[in-house]
């Protein structure tokens, strides 16, 4: 009855085993799938004998045990939380991490934690995964700026066509050279297009005129106009290195319904050289309204859009939560796991920081599962389950015959 109860345990235990192998093989094709591994463990058995001590005149005898109803037990079932391989999809809302964390959910159930970065753009703009759970990340405040925390998540939502409102254009940088060559007299005239309040562009003419003695004076005006507003003067040392600016702010008239605020004009990039007049306006911070036509995740999570006047945007940033104990996490099924509480509490914040990983737009990760580690461990758990059914056998005819010695 002994052998028959050990044997009877033995199938159980390798059918155990069967069965998480099964699960293994079945999701190798399964985002982000993570393998379970079986492990057993020895039962409780029963001593017959203790150990006794060396004597003089006997040696010591070692301990008889055997087991008590039963020889195996099923240890543990873990998941294995490695990395998987990352698969390129070319889809710009794919995501993976590549290295530890997990992507934030939010569902009718509560916030789960998933590896699983097939996430799309619902019809309202939310950026969900497969279940229509809410991926959960920060949004810039009015000011433009993120603030990232535990505290102030919220469901990301990229809209398409999204209006970008216009900046007027309050400062213009210039750089390059004035050439010290030039005639007294002559006129440098640097074509800038401008923007208004309202997103209008305000062309305009920046005057450099030689004064001679190193010295050009700076004007400006609305393009097409004759008339020009003096800014100041520029001094140059017998180096070419300017030692003076007095240029002051330039304001262009209103235009199309809109006003233009004063534009200060940066030209610490200017000097005079015995070579050709160069200089041009490097750039100037206004535009016009523009509509989002497209954007990009980038590894630190973070969301930029793609405006149609040129101009890119910050939209949000992909929050990641790392876990001191993965294995510790509740499997919800769908790919969604829960925080428990030998997991830890989840440490959130932008992907790359505190130990949690990259993000990789464009790619999913695959199953983790070895399906030829898979393969050798079906084969084992068939050799043990056969094993244990042949001793079940055996136990069978030697009860059967135990019982044909009794009958009279």
């Amino acid at each position: 009855m002994a052998g028959l109860s050990a044997a009877i345990s033995g199938l159980s235990a390798d059918q155990q085993w069967l069965n998480v192998i099964s699960q293994n093989i079945a999701n190798i094709n399964t985002v982000a799938y993570k393998s379970s591994r079986v492990t057993f463990s020895q039962a409780l058995l029963a001593t017959l004998r203790g150990a006794s001590t060396p004597t003089p005149t006997l040696g010591g005898i070692n301990p008889e045990q055997m087991g008590s109803g039963g020889a195996v037990n099923l240890g543990t079932v873990d998941v294995n939380m490695g990395q998987g391989s990352l698969h390129s999809t070319g889809i710009n809302t794919d995501l993976a991490l590549q290295g530890q964390g997990f992507f934030i959910v939010q569902g009718p159930s509560g916030v789960s934690y998933t590896r699983a970065g097939n996430f799309y753009l619902d019809a309202n703009g939310n950026l969900v995964n497969a279940q229509g759970d809410f991926v959960q990340g920060w949004v810039p405040n009015s000011s433009g700026q993120i603030t990232t925390g535990p505290t102030n998540l919220t469901n990301l939502q990229i809209l398409p066509g999204e209006a970008l409102a216009p900046q007027a254009t309050t400062a213009i940088d210039f750089a390059g050279n004035l050439n010290a060559a030039d005639p007294s007299g002559t006129v440098l005239t640097i074509p800038v297009t401008t923007y208004n309040s309202i997103g209008a562009p305000v062309p305009v003419d920046v005057l450099m005129t030689d004064q001679g003695g190193n010295t050009w004076s700076v004007s400006a005006e609305a393009s097409g106009s004759t008339s020009a507003t003096t800014l100041g003067t520029l001094t140059f040392n017998s180096s070419g290195q300017m030692t003076a600016d007095t240029v002051t702010t330039y304001t262009p008239p209103a235009t199309g319904g809109g006003t233009s605020p004063a534009i200060t004009l940066t030209l610490t990039g200017v000097t005079q050289y015995a070579s050709q007049d160069s200089v041009q306006a490097l750039s100037q911070n206004g535009f016009g309204s523009g509509t989002l036509t497209g954007f990009t995740i980038n590894p630190d999570g973070s969301i930029t859009g793609s405006f149609s006047n040129g101009q890119t945007k910050t939209l949000g940033q992909v929050a990641v939560a790392g876990f001191t104990n993965p294995g510790g996490l509740l499997n919800l099924g769908n790919n969604l796991w829960g925080a428990t509480n030998n997991s830890g509490v989840a440490q959130v914040g932008p992907s790359g920081t505190g130990g949690r990983g990259t993000i990789q737009a464009g790619s999913l990760e695959q199953s983790n599962v070895n399906l030829s580690q898979q393969l050798v461990d079906m084969i084992e758990a068939q050799q043990g389950y056969t094993a244990n059914a042949k001793v079940i056998s055996v136990a069978q005819v030697l009860m059967q015959t135990a019982t044909g010695m009794v009958q009279p």
